[in-house]
């Protein structure tokens, strides 16, 4: 699999595992054109500027989206962590040093 396929299953499974989060369908698309837009290559990440890189005309749905969405914190944290884990364990037990068992 090439990397931006890659890059995009993985994104669409992120997106997919917080969107229980949100109540609504509003605040879950805000929340997706908010992480494309954190993940891109703009050089300024103003909620201005994130609005229009998700396609929206003002920046009142990102800054909605920031101060006033409902969402579950901890369902939001589980969907993430669970994302995230394993590839850091992975990570982690190739730069843990293997341990030495001490002789008797």
């Amino acid at each position: 699999m090439r990397e931006p396929e890659l890059l995009e299953r993985k994104f669409s499974e992120l997106t997919s595992a917080i969107a229980g989060a949100f109540g609504r369908v509003e605040p879950r698309k805000a929340a997706t054109g908010y992480l494309r837009g954190l993940l891109s290559e703009m050089p300024r990440k103003t909620c201005w500027d994130l609005g229009k890189h998700a396609g929206y005309q003002t920046p009142d749905v990102m800054q909605r989206l920031l101060a006033r969405a409902a969402w579950d914190e901890d369902t939001r944290f589980a969907a993430t962590w669970s994302l995230i884990w394993p590839a850091r364990r992975r990570y982690w037990c190739r730069m843990r040093p293997a341990r030495r068992r001490r002789a008797p």
